[in-house]
Parts: structure tokens; sequence; C-alpha cells
């Protein structure tokens, strides 16, 4: 009786201004879909250790699952609305090996996600949810990985038109098992977030937004890392004209940790932009960074103005002036940069040209007292095949620190990356199978010998041009950079780099083949280099049956001062064939190798899979070769695997 009484009541409001096409009910169900399945893998694996001891474990694992997706609503779509994912696979894993016992494991993956939204269409609504998953990969085919994840969290959204405004706040807990190495790492965070956007004259976009982290860490039962932190964003837009040309950008951040790490960060950037008569067009930038923590203290100032001409589509000139101010314990570094930049951009007969020039002069005076100097969250990106150093030299390797951007993970030497003496700087390498992703961004803490005090003034150069003929079938390009000092005050300063860079190469397109070279020689007083690299491709698809993709790519990579070659070599192939219209072949496979110092490697990965499907049923048989050679450790692996699968609807 309560609930046709309350009906009555909320249904005006819950369907006022909504579409009349649905059911009033109890339970609604809108969509389901369920998968059904069972997985098979049987596992060979060798592995010869450096000192010549090995491992031969056999595992096979057995897996069935199911998958569920719902989607429902109680009594109307805009009174409660659930959203339901859940997966349940249940395994049994049994490890044969030579030496050692054997032992089966009991192995459960499971997901479950659960959201409830309380009136999704209303100015005011309410979101639940709840997420659980237990999870085993592995990580580039290397290091195999342990994952359990639990969160649940709660949201409130008011889309008035007075103040939107949300919170949303979530408890979180995760747990990752390197299982080869043993690694554990594990992390419990809380977090509660407000923002509210407002406009108030229609050219404008206003927004503040507050977060409080809490959260613990450990990272490989080295150490443990409490910290709370305070973040506070305040972002505003507002447009000067009804184009939009012209504009002033204001973004301001202040951070606060306390914990184990103790620091303060703000941050101000403020931006404006004028369109000027004559398509000119005026930017003025300033950006103020300060950090705090008990021992240290560092400020840094930036303002920058630029005046930028366009003529027609075809030519854009821009005239800059830049000055920079540092400071920190020890430390006083002012830095000006005058500078014209030109790009022409020009469609000519059969292709496009373009065509670019920069020249700009520098001046700097570093006034600094001898000692120990501290850098902060210096962001490198590591890929595999490049040399990257850290910025400055004479640095105390006991102090090096990597983390991510967020400085919750802490990255552990030797697993995750290397160091490499190269001279007085020090090179940073990722490592195959670490947390670190191919080219993916880290932040160095560092402590290194300060230098003594020195000025002078620089000239840089910049010019490069590119010709793309015949829809880019045909593409050549030449870049060449320069840097040069004068009036130096101190010839002892190791940091300056004098350099003279030149790159050119092209690439040819037709028919599906693909071809490329490229020459780069890198003329640097502090790690001049020179490579030369060739890839080429071929795509076939003759028709919907036969698909087929080769890639291979090489590059000679030499240092000349050391007198040291590198050698990077990898070949990628992909074959797809629909034998019949339901029946389905594919191959892939992989070759990487790699020759130099601390980086040799072997890498080789082969799968082949036949998949069938008639109607709502789909099965995949299977098979893996694994070949991994990495400063001699070994590791070879053989696999077979099925997949049975039943969808619902």
């Amino acid at each position: 009786m309560l609930t046709v009484i309350g009906t009555a009541f909320l249904l005006p409001w819950l369907v006022y201004a909504q579409p009349t096409m649905f059911q009033v009910g109890p339970w609604n169900q809108l969509t389901l879909r369920t998968t059904l399945g069972i997985d098979g893998d049987y596992r060979t694996q060798e592995r010869v250790l450096k000192s010549g001891a090995t491992e031969r474990p056999k595992t096979s694992i057995l897996t069935g699952y199911v998958k569920v997706r719902s989607k429902s609503y109680v009594v109307h779509p805009n009174l409660l609305v659930l959203d339901i994912d859940f997966g349940y696979q249940p395994a049994s894993r049994r490890y044969r090996y030579v030496v050692l016992p054997d032992r089966t494991e009991a192995l459960t993956a499971k997901k479950f996600d659960v959201r409830a939204t309380v009136f999704s269409q209303r100015p005011l609504s309410f979101s639940l949810y709840r997420y659980s998953a237990h999870v085993f990969n592995r990580r580039e085919l290397i290091t195999d990985v342990e994952v359990r994840k639990k969160s649940v969290g709660a949201s409130v959204r008011f889309t008035g038109k007075i103040l939107p405004l949300s919170v949303r706040f979530s408890k979180e807990r995760w747990d990752q098992l390197e299982i080869e190495t043993n690694r554990h790492f594990f992390d419990r965070r809380k977090t509660l977030t407000a923002q509210a956007n407002r406009s108030f004259w229609g050219r404008d976009a206003n927004r503040v937004r507050y977060t409080y982290t809490d959260y613990t860490r450990s990272y490989a039962g080295l150490y443990s890392i409490q910290n709370a932190i305070d973040e506070l964003n305040i972002s505003n837009r507002f447009d000067l004209n009804s184009s939009r040309t012209s504009t002033f950008v204001s973004n301001v951040l202040f951070y606060r940790q306390k914990g184990v790490f103790d620091f303060r960060r703000m941050q101000a950037n403020e931006n404006l932009t004028l369109a000027l008569p004559a398509r000119f067009a005026a930017r003025a930038d300033y950006q103020r960074v300060t950090y705090d923590r008990p021992d240290y203290r560092m400020t840094v100032d930036q303002s920058q103005f630029a005046l930028e001409h366009r003529l027609y589509m075809s030519l854009r000139t821009r005239v800059y002036y830049r000055f920079t101010k540092s400071k920190q314990p020890g430390v006083d570094d002012r830095r000006k940069l005058l500078g014209f930049m030109a790009d022409y951009r020009k469609r000519i007969p059969g292709g496009i040209l373009s065509l670019n020039y920069e020249l700009r002069r520098q001046w700097q005076s570093h006034a600094s007292i001898p000692g120990r100097l501290v850098v902060v969250d210096e962001a490198h990106e590591l890929w595999d095949d490049r040399t990257v150093l850290l910025d400055n030299p004479y640095v105390d390797l006991s102090t090096i620190r990597v983390t991510d951007e967020s400085g919750t993970i802490v990255y552990q030497e030797n697993l995750d990356y290397i160091l490499v003496e190269q001279g007085v700087f020090v090179e940073i390498r990722r490592l195959p199978g670490s947390q670190i992703p191919n080219g993916g961004v880290v932040y160095v803490d560092y402590v290194a010998e300060q230098e003594r005090s020195y000025s002078f003034r620089a000239w840089n150069r910049k010019v490069g041009g590119a010709l793309s003929l015949f829809r880019r079938a045909v593409e050549l390009y030449y870049n060449y950079y320069d840097q040069d000092y004068d009036r130096v005050s101190n010839p002892n300063v190791v940091s300056l780099n004098y350099l003279v860079e030149r790159m050119y190469g092209g690439r040819l397109q037709f028919w599906g083949l693909r071809l490329g070279y490229e020459k780069h020689r890198y003329e640097s007083s502090i790690i001049p280099y020179r490579y030369e690299q060739y890839e080429a491709g071929i795509l076939l698809g003759t028709s919907a049956r036969v698909g087929l993709f080769l890639s291979a790519r090489y590059r000679d990579y030499f240092l000349l001062r050391d007198q040291e070659r590198q050698r990077y070599f990898s070949t990628n192939a992909q074959l797809s064939y629909r034998i019949t219209r339901v029946l389905k072949f594919n191959l892939e496979g992989g070759y990487r190798s790699n020759r130099g110092r601390s980086i040799d490697l072997d890498l080789t990965n082969v799968r082949t899979e036949l998949a069938t499907a008639f109607r709502r049923l789909t099965f995949v048989v299977g098979f893996q070769v694994y070949r991994r050679n990495f400063l001699g450790e070994q590791i070879n692996y053989n696999g077979a695997y099925f997949r049975l699968a039943r969808h619902f609807e």
C-alpha cells in the first residue's frame, strides 16, 4: 500500500520532461548479457639462470567462467538505475617440477561491479558503487602478476543553474604480487573530491575542485609510505569577444602533502591571448611555481610575450621573449630568451612543401655556492632504444629516487630500471617487463654536486623542411639544429651542451608497401652519437578473406666518445585468413634483438590460433612459443590453450 502511494506522488516529478516510453513496475530489465565459457591452458617453461641452474616447471590450468552485464531500473528509469558487471573465473593450476615437489593451486579470478544511481536525470542525483577484482596477467609476456583490487564509493551531483556541484568519496584497496620475483606492493587510500562549476555571463567558465587523499603504500616490503594530500585547483576562462579569439585563462593549483614526505607546492598559470587587426595576435603568459619542504625551498617565475602574424594560410611568423628566474638554497638562476620563428606550408603541383626556421638568442646567469644541488621531479620519457641522461652532472647515485607522476609508485633499481654512468653524467634505462612501460614518463629526485657560478650567451638555430608528393606516397625531410655559446665566464662548466644536430630521411608508400630510412648525427660536448634507421612494412589485404601485415625496423646506434655500438632490430607479422564464413585462422609473431652494454636481449614470441563461431557459440584453440634471453638469463616457454564460450542475450 505504501509503495502504491509513494509511486503516485513521485511519478509526476519523475516523468517531467521525460519520454513516456517506459514500463512502470517494481523491477524492469533493460539489458542482460551473459557469457558462459571454459578455458584450458598447458604450459612448459625452462628458466636458465646466469649461475647455470635450471628450472623446468610445467603448468596446466583449467578455468570455467561466467560473465554477466545487466542494466535495469526500479519503478521508473529516473528513480533507481542498477548497473551490474559480474565475472567469476574459478581455476585449478597444477605445477609439475623436475626437482621440486609437484603442487596444485586453486585460483579464482573475480570481478564484481555494481552501481546504483538515484534520480539520474534530475538536478539532484545520487550514486553508490562497489567494485572488486582479482585477476592474473603477464606484463610484456615476461612478468606474471596477480592483482587484487577493492573499492567502494558514493557521489552526489547537483546540476542546478545557481551552482552545479558534485561530491565524490571512494575507499580503495590494491594489492599486486609479481609471482616470479615475489615483489609485493599494496596501496590503501581514501579520496574525497568536491567540484563546483559556474558560468556568470555566458562567455566564462569557472571551476573549483578540492581533493583530499589519505593513502598508505608499501613497496616490495622495503618501506612503507603514509601521506595525506590536500589539493585545490581553481581554473577560469573568460572570452573577451564573441568569436573566442581573445581569451584570458587562469589556472591555480595548491598542493599540500603531510606524512613521510612533507611538502607544499603552488603553481599559477595565467594566459592572455588578444586578436589584433591585420591578422596579428598577441599572447602573454606568466607562471609561478613554489615548492617547499622542511629542508628545501624552490621558486620559479617565468613570463613570456609573443607576437604572431599569419599571412593567408601559408606563412606564420612569431617573435617572442621569455624571462625565467629560479631560486633554491645556494642557487640563483636567471635566463632570458629572444626568438624568431617562421613556418611556411604551401601546396605545390603534386604535393605539399613545408619549411620552418627558428633563431634564438639566450642569456643565462647562474650564481651558486659550492655544495649540494637538490633536484625534485625531473621528468624523463624512457624508451628502449633511446639514451636518456639526467640533466645535471656529478649525481650521487645513492640519492636517486624514481617515481611515477603521482609519486606513489616508487620504481626499484635493477628490477624496473638500471643506471649507467656516462662520464660525469648518469644514464637511466628501463628494463623489459618492469613496471615502467616502454615510452613511459618517470620523475627523478636526486642530489648532485653543485657546479660553480657561470654565465654565458648562446645562439640556437633550427632549420627544417619536408616535401610530400603524390598524396604522401613520397616523403622527404631534413632538420638541422645547432647550439653554440659565447662569452662563457667559467670554461670548466660541463653542463653546457655544445651541439650540432643533423637529421634527414625519407619514406615511400605505395600498394601497401612502406619503406623508410633515417640518418641522425648528434655532435655534442656531452654525449655525441649517430644512428641509422631502416624500416619496412607491407600490408596485403586482397579481400575480406585474407589479411597480412609484415614490418621490420633496424637501428644502428653508435656512441662516438665511448666508441660503443648498440644495435636494435625488431620484426612483426600478422596473418588473418578466413577459411570459411565461420572458421578463421590467426597468426601473430615478433622478434626483437638488442645488442650493447647492459642491453643484450633476444625476445621471440609466436602465437597461432583457430577460431570458429556458430550462432552464439565460439571456440578458439591456439599455441604459443616464447623465447627470452636477457643478459644471459633465459626463459623458454611453450603453451597451448583453448577457449569455449556461449553468449546469451
